[in-house]
């Protein structure tokens, strides 16, 4: 009598890379509301007033702009959250209402690369944005990113260092999926992401969509720098080794 053939429970994958994005120069370009719903903020919350035009937002975080503006005017102490979630909450809104009349730009590759790499179950991707949590969800929703393919993210309004949120996003990965990833990619448009994705041992992927060019970010410690996000996805399942990655 034959017998049946033996069925097998199917291999499962996990994911074994881990992509984190920056948002402001990275995938959208807001052209400026995001300075001007902080200018409005400080207004709306505590009265005052400063258009912020000597402060350099590009890779910055908003805990971090704060505290550079400690040094000129009486703001609360930082770690008053009462204050600053009522800061964040008024500066959301102000965002809102500029970005719905004058929606973001998504730059080049941006869609292609984050719908192919969505459905790669090899690959799970993250935010680590100077953005408080829910101006970067404002950002992606009026520029129409789906913001459902990040897992995790590491925000502006949890901590004033970029490195420790990228920390952060890579601990929440890690403790969502249950174990480490083979690789931790960092996208980002300056120094700052460059150097955020050092401090955690990423591989350090800039883009020249912001106000930085490629000299500057390989300066500084890029292992590979990129036009736009077009070609990303195929870094993704290049051999591991930061120093071994060749520019596309």
């Amino acid at each position: 009598m034959s017998q049946s053939p033996v069925s097998q429970s199917p291999e499962v994958s996990l994911p074994h890379t881990l992509v984190l994005f920056d948002i402001d120069g990275t995938l959208v370009d807001v052209a400026g509301a995001g300075r001007r719903a902080f200018s409005g903020a400080l207004k709306a919350a505590w009265d005052i007033d400063d258009d912020l035009a000597d402060i350099t937002f590009a890779g910055a975080t908003d805990l971090g702009v704060l505290m550079q503006l400690q040094m000129r005017h009486p703001l609360p102490a930082i770690e008053d959250t009462k204050h600053t979630q009522a800061f964040f909450r008024a500066m959301e809104g102000l965002l809102l209402m500029g970005l719905l009349a004058d929606p973001p730009t998504v730059y080049d590759g941006v869609q292609s690369c984050l719908g192919l790499w969505s459905e790669d179950p090899g690959v799970v991707m993250g935010l680590v944005t100077g953005n408080a949590m829910r101006c970067a969800h404002v950002k992606l929703e009026c520029a129409g990113v789906d913001r459902s393919v990040f897992d995790v993210g590491g925000y502006g309004d949890e901590h004033h260092d970029r490195d420790v949120l990228a920390r952060l996003a890579i601990d929440r990965a890690e403790r969502g999926r249950g174990h480490p990833f083979d690789r931790v990619i960092l996208v980002g448009d300056t120094p700052s992401d460059v150097v955020a994705a050092h401090a955690v041992g990423a591989i350090a992927v800039g883009v020249t969509t912001g106000r930085y060019d490629r000299e500057a970010l390989l300066a500084c410690g890029a292992h590979v720098v990129l036009d736009s996000l077009a070609s990303l996805r195929a870094i993704g399942h290049r051999p591991m080794g930061n120093a071994q990655l060749p520019e596309p």
